[in-house]
């Protein structure tokens, strides 16, 4: 699901579209304008995935209820996605835990009722702010995932006062009780995921993917995703790496996720034939 948590704006696909609402909102568009943007620009999932559907109607009434501009209709579709337990049919099917799907019914029956207040002030335009990356460059960074080990990500770019602040970042094979040293780092390699390829102009036999599990993680979503993270050291990179034309990002909460579901992914697709080891980036290359 690319979910961390049960709110409304817990999983990669609705921050996303807060952030993108916004973004437009500070530029000086108007809520009606923005929100006709937004149905144009993922017009396509709206129509394929009713879950993402509903998240986005979820995000979309947030916003325009803190622009103290809700329309009639968004607040029709989400009392109707809250009281018919839309929401929460697709959290099962996903084999979300009954805790979850119980905090998740209380999150949107509150949600409901805060959609029917009245705010008392438009959220302000925002002037752009440039952010710092998170971490350096070489940080060693472990962090308690959801199978309750600590796993370890290697950060392989950093930057200053841009619009994200983004950190490219390599999730790593390391998956261990205790917290990893320097030197699990040195002899780790990254994880390669392997997955269904999904292709709807595809028309022959399933296509499995091998995917390294480097993607960028923005400094702008790092406060509101509030996971913990800890640096144990730092590794000198020696060559710089380039994310090429295809770009994948991902929320601070898949940093939980990704690894513990290996098992499970391997079960169905196999392991990976790729290895990519972190030296690629951390070992003095000679000519």
């Amino acid at each position: 699901m690319g979910t961390w948590g049960t709110g409304i704006l817990s999983s990669d696909f609705s921050s996303d579209i807060y952030d993108d609402f916004f973004s437009l909102y500070n530029e000086g568009k108007n809520v009606k304008e923005i929100t006709e943007i937004l149905i144009k620009e993922n017009n396509n999932t709206l129509f394929e995935s009713p879950h993402d559907a509903c998240e986005f109607w979820l995000v979309i009434a947030l916003a325009q209820w803190e622009c103290k501009a809700l329309e009639e209709s968004v607040f029709n579709k989400v009392k109707n996605i809250v009281e018919t337990k839309e929401n929460l049919s697709y959290w099962k099917e996903a084999n979300a835990s009954t805790s979850d799907i119980k905090k998740r019914e209380k999150v949107l029956d509150k949600f409901l009722e805060k959609l029917r207040t009245d705010r008392k002030t438009a959220k302000k335009v925002r002037k752009e702010k440039l952010f710092d990356s998170i971490f350096t460059q070489g940080d060693c960074l472990t962090y308690k995932m959801k199978n309750g080990n600590y796993g370890g990500a290697l950060v392989l770019t950093n930057e200053k006062q841009t619009i994200s602040g983004a950190n490219y970042i390599a999730i790593t094979t390391i998956n261990k009780k205790e917290k990893p040293s320097i030197e699990d780092f040195k002899k780790s390699d990254v994880y390669v995921r392997k997955l269904e390829f999904q292709n709807q102009y595809y028309l022959g036999n399933r296509l499995i993917d091998e995917e390294p599990q480097i993607a960028r993680f923005d400094a702008y979503q790092f406060k509101r995703e509030n996971i913990e993270i800890e640096t144990i050291g730092n590794l000198r990179v020696y060559k710089n790496y380039e994310p090429g034309n295809i770009i994948k990002g991902y929320g601070w909460g898949q940093l939980l996720e990704i690894l513990p579901q290996r098992d499970e992914l391997e079960k169905i697709y196999g392991k990976a034939k790729m290895t990519v080891k972190l030296t690629k980036w951390t070992k003095k290359q000679w000519l």
